[in-house]
Parts: structure tokens; sequence; C-alpha cells
């Protein structure tokens, strides 16, 4: 059967994206793609305004060829192979990008190396949420969002219905701005979260000094 062989593994690829929409296109070219490319054992695919990322679980010889057999009209812009984005200084960058799951990766070991603290957590709702609108999938979006913790609005570190409304922007059009939704100095008055996100001036020097 074409395209099946080699070891099983994981491929994020980026594509140009010729005008797709995450609420109308990515559940489309899951399917399809689920479908025709045999050698494709699970795959997501998240639609932002600059790319499409086809993050596969596979064992073809070149997922590449077997996309292109799929989806028209698309060039690979770049791709990582079997590789889990990790460490906090990209985060911010990633976000920027509208990388929202790679972000969502990295958001993990900074949570658990944190405690679990309940501030890195609701980033890391936020950057899954936003992949999860990017895949067309807003109702499974706004469940996330709503495990953020009420302790965690409450002290103001972040706009609940600024979220809301960026996530269901990130649906209809790919990407949105989810730190603006922050209160960035709050984030910014702990070590590691300084070191998540790019703090300027005084609250940088107070965080190293945490």
């Amino acid at each position: 059967m074409a395209g099946e062989a080699g070891s099983v593994r994981r491929t994020l690829l980026f594509l140009s994206n010729p005008g797709l929409k995450p609420w109308r296109d990515a559940q489309r070219l899951k399917q399809a793609i689920k479908e025709r490319v045999p050698c494709v054992r699970s795959v997501n695919v998240r639609i932002s305004r600059s790319h499409i990322e086809v993050d596969a679980i596979h064992n073809c010889l070149s997922i590449e060829g077997e996309l292109d057999r799929v989806l028209d009209g698309v060039e690979v812009i770049y791709y990582v192979l079997d590789k889990k984005a990790s460490g906090p200084v990209s985060v911010e960058g990633l976000m920027g990008e509208a990388r929202y799951w790679e972000a969502h990766e990295a958001l993990e070991d900074l949570y658990y190396r944190s405690g679990r603290d309940e501030r890195v957590r609701a980033l890391l709702i936020a950057a899954a949420a936003a992949a999860k609108a990017q895949e067309g999938l807003i109702d499974g979006a706004r469940r996330l969002l709503g495990r953020i913790s009420r302790s965690v609005v409450a002290e103001g570190l972040l706009d609940l219905d600024c979220l809301y409304r960026t996530v269901e922007s990130v649906w209809r059009e790919g990407s949105g701005d989810i730190l603006a939704c922050f209160e960035r100095s709050k984030l910014c008055g702990v070590k590691y979260l300084a070191e998540v996100l790019s703090c300027g001036g005084e609250a940088a020097k107070e965080a190293s000094r945490d």
C-alpha cells in the first residue's frame, strides 16, 4: 500500500495557507488525510492565518509526498520531526506565530517545574484552547477555558471575557493575541513566569531577585 513503510514517528508539518479557515476547513482536511493516506496512524490539522499545521503520527516513507496528493494548492514551509517543544523562553514567540500547540507543550514542562502553579496552568489552558479552536472545535475550546481557576481570574491575572473572545477569533481566522488577555506585570512578577514571557524593565529585575 502506498506510503506504508518505515518506523512510526511524529512529524509536525507547516504548510502554506491559501486562504483556509479553521471553522470551515480543519476537520474536512483531517478527514481527507485519514481516508486517503493509509500510512498516517493519527492526525490533527490546525489552521492559522499564515500556515496550516499537520501533526501526524505515521510510518510514511515521505509524509510530504503523501500529503501532496490530498492537499492541493499548499506547499511545505518546514517541518519538525520527532520533536516536542520545550523550554519557557520560546513560549511568547510561539504564541506570536500562532503555534499554540507547541506553546502548550512548552508550558506543560514549565507547569510541572513550577509545582503546578495555577497561573502557569491558566496560560497553558489558554494555549490549548487556542490550538483546539485552530482545529475547528470551538465547543471543545470553550470547555477548556472553563477549567481555568476562578482564583486566577479573581486576582486579576487575566480577563476571561477577553480570552473567550480571542479564542473565538482564532476559530474564525486562525490567529489571535492570547497574551493580550493576561496582565503582563503580574505574570512577570514571578521568576519562572518571567522566563516564559519577555518581561522588561523593573518587573523583570524584581523577578530575577525572587
